[in-house]
């Protein structure tokens, strides 16, 4: 292969029944590097779960963008330490 890319990764900590998985898809090229263009975060900690998912349709390197969002208040904040 020209390149190698990493699909994902998981971190647990059996103490504290935490865990994080990373998963890394759809890689396409952008200013000759490769980025993917999906990401998936799943975190749990005991029976609590969470989930992110993110894909990207286009990047944008080195701009002085600002990303600004709200939650919606029907959600609640959840902190993993």
């Amino acid at each position: 292969p020209q390149y190698f890319s990493l699909s994902g990764f998981k971190i647990s900590n059996l103490l504290s029944n935490e865990q994080i998985e990373v998963f890394y898809s759809d890689f396409n090229s952008y200013s000759d590097k490769y980025f993917p263009g999906s990401i998936k975060v799943h975190g749990s900690k005991g029976s609590e779960k969470a989930k992110i998912e993110l894909n990207y349709l286009q990047l944008e390197f080195n701009s002085n963008n600002v990303i600004g969002f709200k939650i919606p208040d029907k959600y609640e904040v959840v902190n993993f330490k």
